[in-house]
């Protein structure tokens, strides 16, 4: 049996709304979760307070025990399907405020730090031209909005559930917000097929495909400029800036290069960043990011070394992806410029 990943490296956290969301679906499919509570000494008063934060190895720990205990292996699925707004706290008020539904995807994503860390990466949204799977013709090609979640990798009894509780609440909020279902074409999971696949289907009303390159959202081009049923100028402005105040707060017990490596992880799967790319998405310039990494006693070109050597010991460990194929998911130009990193990492050791 794989275990999920040591406690000696924090993966990251998640908010205690989640957690709550997990035991109560648990407790509707007719588990009761009150052992394993104990067991990891959960006590009510812990699971009230707002500020709480649950590590990702204790929560995907606890997500099995109560998928064993339901005998429901599609317990993510299920959770996905009753997150509510009110389950991502801020983040999910100013989503729901927005004008539109593109908006309010972008929104809660973008403020997902809020939420939950990962120390693997974070979510992204993007538009993408992708031939539709749909017709037989190379030269057709629809606009989709792509809500994308990090790679969990390696996959595992352990994970499963957070790669579906995260892709089906991003719909249940969506078709909630809209009141519409038909705003997906199709989902793509980074997972081989499992026993529950019709139940992702049935869910999505639209194709799901496994053994994907990443996990995502496909949002239809029709969907994206819906308007929120509970759209309100004023009240989402004042989200917005409670938003900003919190990241601020959150950012700020962060170092530099922290910030820094948490911003590569995220982009690193779609091909590699830059340092004015990483200014950008910290909105600071190249030249104060280099002076404050200094400061630091690191540099970015460290930082994005020791990123994807991390990542590259993962999948080589994990994966049966060829050399080839990881230097390209790593962002290297070409393989001999990844080989020529792995005998340099190899040298260090």
């Amino acid at each position: 049996m794989t275990r999920p990943k040591s406690s000696a490296r924090p993966l990251g956290d998640v908010s205690v709304n989640f957690l709550r969301l997990l035991i109560d679906t648990a407790q509707i499919l007719g588990a009761t979760p009150d052992p394993v509570l104990r067991k990891y000494k959960l006590g009510e008063e812990a699971l009230q307070q707002p500020q709480t934060r649950v590590s990702i190895q204790r929560y995907m720990r606890i997500g099995k025990e109560l998928i064993d205990l339901s005998g429901r292996a599609d317990l993510g699925l299920e959770m996905g399907a009753r997150m509510q707004v009110t389950t991502l706290g801020l983040p999910g008020y100013a989503a729901m405020t927005a004008n539109s539904l593109e908006h309010a995807i972008r929104l809660a994503i973008m403020y997902e730090r809020l939420a939950s860390r990962n120390q693997q990466g974070s979510s992204r949204y993007y538009r993408e031209q992708i031939k539709d799977r749909s017709r037989a013709t190379k030269s057709n090609r629809r606009l989709h909005g792509v809500a994308q979640l990090y790679s969990l990798e390696p996959y595992n009894e352990y994970n499963h559930f957070v790669v579906d509780a995260t892709l089906a609440g991003w719909f249940a909020i969506a078709r909630w917000l809209t009141g519409r279902s038909d705003i997906v074409d199709y989902v793509e999971v980074e997972y081989p097929q499992p026993d529950y696949a019709q139940a992702y289907r049935a869910f999505f009303g639209c194709p799901v495909y496994f053994g994907q390159a990443r996990n995502a959202v496909l949002f239809s081009e029709s969907a994206l400029d819906l308007p929120s049923l509970y759209k309100h100028p004023l009240t989402h402005l004042q989200m917005l800036g409670i938003c900003d105040e919190a990241l601020t707060r959150v950012q700020v017990d962060m170092t530099m290069a922290e910030r820094v490596s948490e911003v590569i992880r995220s982009r690193l799967e779609s091909g590699g960043i830059s340092l004015l790319e990483t200014a950008d998405q910290l909105v600071t310039t190249p030249w104060s990011l280099r002076r404050q990494l200094a400061r630091e006693n690191t540099s970015f070109n460290r930082l994005l070394d020791e990123v994807r050597r991390n990542r590259a010991e993962l999948l080589a460990k994990t994966t049966n992806r060829s050399l080839t194929q990881i230097s390209f998911e790593l962002g290297f130009a070409n393989p001999a410029s990844f080989h020529r990193a792995r005998r340099r990492w190899q040298a260090d050791e």
